[in-house]
């Protein structure tokens, strides 16, 4: 995947044409175009990663999400580092192994809900830092932090979006 600095070069496509022309474009190998309709949520976060203003309440909803972002990077540096330090260790034990180091500093919170909350952040990793990709033991990048001030929706919100939704705003971004 390539990966650019800029979101928009005045020589090319402008973001919103791009938006316009959304339905011409490939999502990767998941969902050709032809069969992907993006939904209001994919195509508001699209259309806000194009706008220039940002005003104080988009900066707390920044922070939420640089917030999880963090959370995310540490928890899969440290599953990453398990997996590396001995080979035979599977991904699902490596995640069960960092759930039972961090249960002693939780009080009140279930397994099962530090594993949702783990699975929203993850989202949030992937659509603006990295994702990693166990197979290539590669990290694919996002879209980039620096475009989380361009974003109008909650941490919620993006949690929410599928890995397709994902990958066709990566693809969309990073294209442009």
């Amino acid at each position: 995947m390539k990966t650019v600095n800029t979101v928009h070069d005045q020589e090319k496509t402008s973001p919103k044409e791009s938006i316009q022309n959304i339905s011409q474009k490939s999502i990767g190998n998941l969902v050709e175009a032809s069969t992907y309709v993006p939904s209001e949520v994919v195509q508001g976060l699209l259309q806000g990663f194009s706008a220039n203003s940002i005003g104080e309440i988009l900066k707390l909803l920044i922070e939420e999400i640089l917030s999880w972002g963090r959370y995310s990077e540490k928890y899969e540096d440290r599953s990453i580092k398990l997996i590396s330090e001995n080979k035979n260790l599977k991904d699902k034990t490596a995640r069960t192994q960092i759930y039972n180091e961090m249960k002693p500093y939780l009080t009140g919170i279930s397994d099962e809900y530090l594993r949702k909350i783990t699975s929203k952040a993850r989202k949030i990793l992937k659509l603006f830092g990295w994702e990693y990709d166990t197979i290539t033991q590669e990290k694919v990048n996002g879209i980039g932090w620096h475009m989380v001030k361009q974003v109008t929706y909650s941490a919620d919100t993006i949690s929410r979006l599928t890995n397709i939704e994902i990958r066709y705003i990566i693809d969309q971004v990073t294209s442009v």
